[in-house]
């Protein structure tokens, strides 16, 4: 504020300066009385038929002159409040949007503490068949055979109802699992089921085998290669919003499975966790 009241100042007084040296260009006289030139002589103010030759006389003498200096100072003022008034307005206008950001980001904040979190809480296999279904799988069998299938089970640790839009995964047989793979396998079957909040838990059962060659398995058994699992679910939350989870695992043999089960554990790129 105090920076446009100097600017204003500045603005009148160059104007005061720019009056006065237009009233001092030179300029032609008529001719003068005897009775002029004494008046000029005694300085005293002569208002008659001749032009004063300062502003001061001619704002004395002339109310047209008198009227167009009270104007453009009025011009001047105004012209300064102007200033000062569009300055306060883009300041007013910077705060609105600030005040305005920041409730958003408190609304926002205030809604994600209410927000689903879904995360993956585990990774299996189990062995489906015409008889029978089990969770055990076979020591022996390392890799898993063909007729083993993932199993998903996953945990809202958030403060409200979670809908499953889609879970999507693949596999993978590499030492390294590479950027960029596409999830194109897709469990449609618990589309729109809801996971409770508080810690409740959600067992997908995929209908999509383990498909491995026998050359891979072989590889995987000498720990020339690993079998890696990844996948995403999609859910929406109570406001329609879609949120989606990553997950990637890597099946892991101990060198004595009769002592530590076989199993996934967490691994991967970066790229392959997270949410958005």
């Amino acid at each position: 504020m105090l920076k446009l009241a100097v600017q204003a100042l500045v603005i009148l007084i160059g104007g005061a300066f720019l009056l006065v040296w237009v009233d001092n260009i030179p300029r032609p006289q008529p001719a003068q009385s005897s009775h002029y030139q004494r008046a000029k002589e005694a300085d005293t103010t002569y208002c008659g038929d001749h032009t004063p030759e300062t502003w001061g006389k001619r704002l004395a003498c002339d109310p047209v002159a008198g009227f167009t200096g009270l104007l453009a100072l009025f011009t001047f003022v105004l012209g300064a409040v102007a200033i000062i008034q569009i300055d306060f307005l883009r300041r007013s206008d910077k705060n609105t949007k600030l005040a305005a950001e920041a409730a958003s980001l408190h609304a926002k904040a205030a809604v994600g503490v209410e927000l689903p979190m879904v995360f993956l809480s585990e990774l299996s296999l189990f062995q489906q068949s015409p008889y029978n279904k089990t969770d055990t799988i076979p020591v022996i069998d390392n890799p898993p055979a063909f007729y083993f299938f993932p199993k998903f089970t996953f945990a809202n640790h958030g403060r409200s109802p979670a809908q499953v839009a889609e879970i999507t995964w693949n596999q993978y047989v590499g030492e390294v699992l590479p950027e960029g793979l596409l999830r194109d396998i897709k469990e449609w079957e618990p589309t729109g089921t809801m996971i409770s909040p508080h810690g409740g838990t959600f067992i997908c059962e995929s209908s999509n085998r383990i498909l491995l060659l026998d050359e891979e398995k072989a590889e995987i058994r000498k720990k020339e290669a690993r079998l890696w699992l990844f996948g995403a679910i999609s859910y929406r939350d109570f406001l329609g919003t879609l949120h989606e989870r990553r997950f990637c695992g890597v099946w892991w043999c101990p060198d004595q499975p009769s002592l530590t089960p076989c199993g996934f554990g967490e691994g991967g790129p970066e790229s392959y966790h997270g949410s958005s």
